[in-house]
C-alpha cells in the first residue's frame, strides 16, 4: 500500500502506488476526483518468481500521455497511456549485470527524463543513462557508478541514489544520495555524468531520500531510519542548498570533435582528434566502469587495444567539454 509520488499532466494524475502499480485520476473537477484506472505491472521481469514485496511503483514522469515509471526490483516500465481508462505496458528495461548471471538487489527509485534520455536512479548502483526513444528497445547508453556496481552491497555503500531532479539550463542533475547528502552531476556530456560538486555526510549519521529543485536553490529532505538499513540517519528535516544557474543554456556535447578507425578495430584504434592540446582520454566499459585514463597531447593518436572483444566507450574529456565514441573491438576469432 501507501504512494510513493503523484504527477500531473491535463486533465489526469497519475500516481504511484507502490505495490498497487499506477493509479490514473480525473481530476478535472477537484471537488470531485474520479477514479480512472489502475495498472499494476508485470512482476515476472528480469527474473520470474519473484519475491513481490520488492516490486513497488516509486517514482514517475509523464510525457504526453506517456508514464515511465521506475518498478522498484522490476526495472523501467514505460506504459502508454494515451488512452487513460486502458494502460498498456509498451517498453521496460533492466540492468543486465544486476540480473545476469547472478540475481543481485535492485531498486529503481526515481527518474528525469531529458528530451530521449531517461537519467535514473538506481540506488547503490547510482544513476543509469537510458535511451528510451523506442520504448520497445530501451537501451543503456552511460552510467554514473562511482563505487563499481554490481561488486559494491547494498548494505554498505556510500551512495544510495534515491531521488533526482535537473537543471536542463544548466545541464545538471542533482541526486539525493544517502549517506553521501547530495551529489550534482554534470550532464553537458550526457553519456557521461560527471560529479562536479559533492556535499558529504559520510561521518555525520543522517542521510537523504528526497530532492526538489526550484529557481536558484535544491532542497534536500532527510529521513530517520532507526534499524540503519539500508543506511543509518538519525535526524529528519530538510537542508536548502543555494547554487549559481548557467546565464545561458549549456548545449550537450554533440558527435564534432573526434574521429576513429577502423570500427570494429582488432588490436589498434586511430584516433584523429579536431585540435591538439591537452585533454583525457578514458576508455569505459558497457556497465559504467572506467578501464584506464590517460592524458594526451596530439591530434593522432595510435591507441593499443589490449581488451576483450564486444563493445566500449571511448571518452575524450577536457574541462567540462567532451566527445564520446561508442567502438567494438574484435577478438582473434572474429
Amino acid at each position: 500500500g501507501g504512494a510513493g509520488i503523484v504527477q500531473v499532466e491535463g486533465n489526469y494524475a497519475y500516481l504511484g502506488a507502490m505495490g498497487n502499480g499506477l493509479v490514473i485520476l480525473d481530476i478535472r473537477n477537484p471537488d470531485r476526483i474520479q477514479f480512472v484506472s489502475q495498472f499494476i505491472p508485470d512482476i515476472n521481469y528480469p527474473v520470474p518468481n519473484p519475491t513481490p514485496s520488492l516490486y513497488n511503483l516509486r517514482g514517475l514522469e509523464v510525457k504526453a500521455g506517456m508514464v515511465y515509471a521506475c518498478y522498484d526490483a522490476g526495472g523501467l516500465r514505460i506504459i502508454d497511456c494515451t488512452q487513460p481508462s486502458q494502460p498498456v505496458e509498451v517498453g521496460r528495461f533492466a540492468n543486465p549485470a544486476l540480473y545476469q548471471p547472478v540475481n543481485l538487489p535492485r531498486a529503481y527509485n526515481n527518474l528525469v527524463l531529458n528530451g530521449s534520455l531517461a537519467y535514473v536512479a538506481v540506488d547503490y548502483c547510482g544513476v543509469e543513462v537510458l535511451d528510451v526513444s523506442d520504448p520497445a528497445n530501451i537501451g543503456l547508453l552511460g552510467w554514473w557508478n562511482p563505487f563499481n556496481c554490481p561488486n559494491n552491497n547494498w548494505f554498505t555503500s556510500p551512495v544510495h541514489a534515491n531521488e533526482i531532479r535537473l537543471d536542463a539550463n544548466s545541464q545538471l542533475l542533482f541526486v539525493s544520495t544517502g549517506k553521501s547528502d547530495l551529489r550534482i552531476l554534470d550532464i553537458s556530456n550526457p553519456l557521461f555524468p560527471v560529479v562536479c560538486e559533492a556535499f558529504d555526510g559520510l561521518a555525520n549519521d543522517i542521510g537523504s531520500w528526497g530532492i526538489h529543485a526550484a529557481g536558484t536553490h535544491v532542497f534536500v529532505s532527510y529521513i530517520c531510519v532507526p534499524l540503519g538499513i539500508p543506511l543509518s540517519s538519525n535526524w529528519t528535516g530538510v537542508k536548502i542548498y543555494g547554487y549559481t544557474r548557467s546565464a545561458t543554456p549549456v548545449a550537450p556535447v554533440g558527435g564534432a570533435g573526434m574521429e576513429v578507425f577502423p570500427n570494429p578495430a582488432r588490436e589498434v584504434l586511430h584516433i584523429v582528434r579536431q585540435s591538439g592540446g591537452p585533454c583525457q582520454l578514458e576508455m569505459w566499459d558497457m556497465h559504467g566502469r572506467k578501464l584506464w585514463e590517460m592524458g594526451v597531447t596530439e591530434r593522432e593518436i595510435a591507441l593499443p587495444l589490449p581488451l576483450a572483444g564486444g563493445l566500449y566507450v571511448l571518452h575524450l574529456r577536457s574541462g567540462r567539454q567532451g566527445v564520446s565514441r561508442k567502438i567494438r573491438v574484435l577478438d582473434g576469432d572474429n
